[in-house]
């Protein structure tokens, strides 16, 4: 059945199914976000919404429930509210109130990095997890017994509520620090290294798949760096492009490739630092630097491409401490990529001195001079002015996971199922910058595009998987998408905007525009006396797949006299066509006739309004069969009966006029 060109595009429903890319080689790569509202320490927090942070002092962690030795988290709604907030014992909301066990499976509030929160990939809006660790069965200052410690995982709902933990390991032979990250597959990844006290190296790894699944047995990837003590305090992590995993212990690090929840091989390792008690570690934004901190009281730069350092920045410490002496504790990469790390308070410090979180501010510097780092002052952080305002009684400030951001497809209204855009943002709402132009959409019927907003319009109705690749500018590396798309009704592969005949001289110019093109291979031109029979008088090829505006033209060069008919067949790859609307100019002069047409014997020309006519007639080859002049016009001019059955060409040429008829012998 032939299809009608449309001069206004279809409007139809499309539904949109998110497909969660699982497909081999499809890569989610940073940056990724962070919670923007970090609760940690003695009533005191950090605000990013506005940018740069501000203070939060609502928190109830106090020196008796919430005592925060070492590590905290926080997780976030997608509006940036907090949802809720933990110092790796217990669990409170954004109101401050405390939810599930007074004690949870696994805390300790003595782990480095003893607690973390992330989305449920599966429903990141409304799902969370908490997960918590401690130091092993040696010893430690835990609050859950010895028999529940180890690696454990909380459903968290935005109630919110507790749901029933799953447990990852048993309470010997694991590390007391625990990393989160992305798994390139829009999952995510938990990473703890073991500290068991019998030289073991392994980094063991679970995974919490798209669909929320959790694995309980893990992954084991063997290290170089021993940790042969739980005193030996460290940490794990992973930068923020999410290709380098680091990991700290006694007077050592390493680190080493990271894809994907794959451990690869070592980038940088050292076992003799020179450090006291190592502690705390992180990336700068680039991935290029490590920043390490031990408990005597030090902050080390350390270039991981050049091998360079470790540096020292600093050298002492702010405040009293604990028992332990002064010290730098965890550090955290922000929001705004700056990295923030605790200054060791005691209780018996005055309020009224100020508290402030140490800011290395220019992070990604090549040189150690260059961090900018503030340990006090304007350009470090200031915690809630009055009341007992401290990050914690030793060394913690927060413990956060790599939350992976979304990139999300979406079709336009009107007409939905031909221009789509996306959407490429942080989970909790900010945008994501990506590299101009890098755009890359393949549209699931063989046909692709480039750019924000892409038109496309569908052959034919079904489900089509849309697959878009983005390129972020932190990392300079690509992140794709998929979802599947259900076309309710086919559009017209070619919207037809304008299709015009004009005069040219004794010529005939046929112009056409389209707004859009979706397959197109090309245009034949088709022309009638009569408006009923039409034959292809030429070809004009298409342009396939196009949301730009593209012009045409066509000149026939021999038009009747009379009326003269014009249509153009839109013709697919596929062998689709669509037919134009006619269009019809008149040529007065000149009236030509052969009749009969079809003949099985003589064909009877009559011309008027000329004085003498030539008949040119050419069979399908174009090879000339039979050819006449004629001065005597009044009479007819009979022909034909020589020639074989078949179609014919037959060209009437007077003095201002020519024309071409077919001709067709029985």
């Amino acid at each position: 059945m032939e299809r009608r060109f449309t001069h206004t595009k279809q409007i139809f429903t499309l539904w949109f199914l998110l497909l969660l890319t699982t497909t081999a080689g499809f890569a989610q790569i940073a940056p990724y976000s962070l919670p923007p509202k970090w609760y940690f320490g003695h009533r005191a927090g950090m605000d990013f919404t506005g940018g740069g942070p501000v203070y939060m002092a609502g928190n109830v962690w106090d020196a008796v429930s919430y005592s925060n030795q070492e590590g905290s988290t926080t997780e976030c709604l997608p509006n940036g509210n907090v949802l809720y907030y933990s110092n790796s014992c217990r669990v409170a909301n954004g109101a401050n109130v405390n939810f599930g066990p007074v004690l949870v499976n696994g805390g300790g509030n003595s782990s480095t990095q003893g607690c973390a929160g992330i989305p449920n990939p599966a429903n990141p809006s409304t799902s969370f997890y908490y997960i918590t660790t401690a130091v092993d069965a040696s010893g430690g200052s835990d609050c859950s017994p010895q028999s529940n410690m180890g690696v454990w995982v909380y459903p968290v709902s935005s109630v919110p509520a507790l749901g029933a933990p799953t447990q990852l390991t048993t309470p010997v032979g694991v590390g007391e620090f625990i990393a989160v990250a992305s798994d390139n597959a829009d999952g995510y990844k938990i990473i703890s290294h073991a500290v068991d006290g019998v030289g073991n190296t392994n980094f063991y790894i679970w995974s919490i798949s798209n669909t929320g699944a959790i694995t309980t047995a893990p992954t084991s990837f063997s290290g170089t760096v021993n940790g042969v003590n739980w005193k030996y305090q460290g940490g794990v992590k992973i930068n923020k492009c999410n290709n380098k995993i680091a990991f700290l212990t006694n007077n050592g690090f390493e680190v080493r490739s990271w894809s994907a929840g794959t451990i690869g091989a070592v980038i940088r390792s050292n076992t003799s630092l020179g450090m006291g008690l190592s502690y705390g570690l992180e990336f700068s934004p680039d991935g290029n630097i490590l920043y390490l901190t031990d408990l005597n009281g030090s902050l080390y730069w350390y270039n991981i491409g050049t091998g360079a350092g470790p540096t020292v920045i600093s050298a002492s410490n702010t405040g009293s401490g604990s028992s332990q002496g002064p010290g730098y504790g965890n550090l955290a990469l922000g929001p705004d990529d700056k990295i923030y790390l605790s200054n060791r308070y005691s209780a018996a410090d005055a309020p009224a001195a100020g508290k402030f979180l140490a800011v290395i501010n220019t992070p990604n510097s090549a040189t150690a001079a260059g961090v900018g780092f503030a340990q006090t002052g304007a350009s470090a952080f200031a915690l809630a002015p009055g009341g007992a305002n401290y990050p914690s009684t030793a060394a913690g400030v927060i413990t956060l996971g790599w939350h992976n951001p979304f990139l999300n497809i979406v079709g336009s209204a009107v007409p939905t199922c031909e221009s789509f855009s996306y959407t490429y943002k942080q989970y909790y709402g900010a945008t994501i910058a990506v590299v101009a132009g890098s755009e890359n959409w393949d549209f699931g019927d063989g046909n692709t595009g480039i750019g924000a907003t892409p038109t496309h319009g569908y052959a034919s109705t079904g489900t089509y998987t849309i697959t878009l690749s983005v390129k972020d500018q932190l990392c300079n590396q690509t992140y794709t998408s998929q979802k599947n798309v259900v076309v309710g009704c086919s559009a017209a592969p070619v919207d037809l905007i304008r299709f015009e005949a004009v005069k040219d001289g004794s010529s005939v110019s046929l112009n056409w525009i389209t707004a859009t093109e979706v397959n197109n291979d090309h245009f034949d031109v088709q022309y009638s006396t009569d408006g009923i029979h039409f034959t292809t008088i030429g070809t004009v090829k298409g342009n396939g797949n196009s949301a730009t505006k593209h012009e045409y033209s066509y000149i026939h060069a021999y038009p009747s006299s009379g009326i003269n008919y014009y249509r153009l067949v839109q013709n697919d790859f596929n062998g689709h066509q669509d037919i134009s609307p006619v269009k019809s100019i008149t040529f007065e002069g000149v009236q030509i006739s052969i009749v009969p047409n079809p003949s099985d014997n003589n064909f009877n020309v009559h011309i008027s309004g000329a004085d003498h006519a030539e008949i040119i007639v050419t069979d399908v080859l174009g090879r000339e069969v039979y050819k006449t002049k004629s001065q005597e016009l009044a009479s007819a001019i009979s022909f034909g009966n020589n020639l074989s059955g078949g179609t014919y060409t037959a060209r009437i040429i007077t003095d201002n006029d020519s024309q071409v008829v077919k001709l067709v012998k029985e």
